[in-house]
């Protein structure tokens, strides 16, 4: 994505920035984890499924809009 100009700042590719990103949002109750087995390989995954409300997300979209710009 990022050679196609679809990511402009490299360092949107790294791996510990998303995996940040992860642990602010759970531990703001924005975003919760369980754990999954799958079937078909017997592997464990993580869920995440968001725990917020519509309005929540509207102000946690907003703040996140603010500091990007």
């Amino acid at each position: 994505m990022y050679k196609k100009g679809e990511i402009r700042r490299a360092e949107a590719l790294s791996q510990s920035n998303y995996q940040s990103a992860m642990t602010f949002l759970q531990d703001a109750d924005i975003v919760n984890v369980s754990e999954v087995a799958e079937r078909t390989d017997k592997k464990e995954s993580n869920l995440y499924t968001l725990s917020g409300t519509k309005l929540e997300m509207d102000s946690l979209r907003h703040r996140l809009f603010e500091f990007l710009q």
